[in-house]
């Protein structure tokens, strides 16, 4: 199985905003997303763009089950051994993090947001250069503490539901901690949902610290 990470183009996003909806779903907050795609675009690929993003790619074997998902990542696990790390890596590609709802479930975003030529029945792979689907994503923005200087912070990380038992959020979090590392930053930040234990349990492999002290707040505009 060929499986690639690289950082988003601007053609991805339409398959990132269908991913989106994928995740809120699988967040029971199916009508949260307001975005339209023409913000979601301008928002990390205009003149002044905000956030970034890391895209999982699969060749069509990758889809039908081929062999082990390649990591682009150099990155060493947060454990030891061959055994600890392959079963992180199953750990991780079942757990909430990236498991989402059924993709068949989150196409009305593209009869909503695509033109009509794109308007069908889609497959996995009907978008990519030379084959390849997008499968998962993880985007990022920086943000700023008066504590810690800048930090990378996680706003989502997923992996559609049928790719999900192939290590591919792992190796999109490793990509992260890679890039934050490569550009300084302090560390890196996200958030995850109380009741999300098997996210937690994977964020805790390494050695995250997670602060139940803290509330959201937020503020539509």
């Amino acid at each position: 199985m060929n499986i690639n990470i690289r950082n988003a183009k601007k053609e991805d996003c339409l398959r990132m905003m269908e991913l989106i909806n994928e995740l809120a779903v699988f967040e029971k907050a199916p009508d949260e997303v307001t975005v339209t795609l023409d913000h979601f675009t301008e928002s990390g690929f205009g003149p002044n763009p905000v956030w970034q993003a890391f895209v999982a790619t699969a060749s069509p074997n990758a889809a039908n089950g081929g062999e082990q998902a390649a990591s682009t990542s150099s990155l060493p696990s947060p454990q030891s051994g061959e055994g600890e790390a392959e079963n992180e890596a199953k750990i991780v590609a079942e757990n909430a993090v990236i498991s989402v709802a059924g993709y068949e479930k989150t196409f009305y975003v593209e009869e909503q947001m695509a033109s009509d030529a794109t308007r069908h029945r889609p497959s996995l792979f009907r978008r990519g250069n030379e084959g390849e689907a997008v499968v998962g994503f993880a985007l990022y923005y920086i943000r700023y503490s008066t504590w810690k200087g800048q930090r990378l912070y996680l706003e989502d990380l997923l992996v559609t539901e049928s790719m999900r038992g192939k290590g591919i959020g792992k190796l999109l979090f490793d990509r992260l901690i890679e890039e934050g590392k490569n550009k300084k930053y302090s560390g890196m930040v996200w958030q995850v949902l109380d009741w999300n234990e098997p996210a937690i349990n994977f964020y805790k492999k390494y050695n995250a610290d997670i602060d139940s002290g803290w509330l959201n707040c937020s503020l539509n505009f």
